[in-house]
């Protein structure tokens, strides 16, 4: 017979009348049945994962809180009820015509797209930039609405509202991260 096989051989006994021992005489009888064999891993394993469980590591989901994405949110809602206030004001008069509006517009504009590049730059912050991006929707909408006219002070208050509540939602997400931080 071959070497290796007279040692497979050899090695298939000492399995077979290990086996066959009543349990009481085999080789680790008093430890529980778990740690026998290729179950002793799974234990370490479980062990680690209750050790790194335990520790003070954390997984992050979302990004830190950023004062810079809360002020500047507070700053554009100010502007954006400014303007809402006064073009409801004036509605019926040449001073809410959009023309004398256009440069606002364009600031705003700019001022919400230095913030979602502010809130992008952050790492797990994509729930912010989606929120961004559609006040950004709701800007280009207010816009568009604008240069067909408002007729009705009543126009305003669904458009205000809806804005404050797009800038309400920024800023509570902000805040929720500031305090689980």
């Amino acid at each position: 017979m071959p070497g290796g096989l007279a040692a497979k051989d050899e090695d298939y006994r000492v399995y077979m009348h290990s086996i066959n021992r009543p349990s009481d005489q085999r080789k680790g009888a008093g430890m529980p049945q778990i740690l026998r064999g290729n179950n002793r891993r799974l234990v370490i394993l479980l062990n680690l994962l209750v050790a790194f469980a335990l520790s003070e590591c954390t997984l992050k989901l979302i990004a830190d809180y950023d004062e810079t994405v809360d002020k500047s949110t507070t700053e554009i809602q100010k502007k954006v009820e400014t303007f809402l206030t006064r073009l409801e004001r004036t509605i019926g008069t040449s001073a809410a015509d959009y023309a004398q509006h256009v440069a606002l517009y364009d600031e705003v504009r700019v001022d919400l797209s230095a913030l979602k590049v502010r809130a992008a730059a952050i790492p797990q912050n994509t729930i912010t930039v989606q929120q961004i991006d559609l006040l950004i929707d709701s800007w280009s909408t207010l816009e568009k609405l604008h240069i067909l006219g408002f007729k009705h002070k009543e126009e305003i208050s669904p458009l205000r509202r809806n804005f404050n509540q797009a800038f309400t939602q920024i800023l509570k997400l902000e805040l929720a991260k500031k305090r689980g931080g």
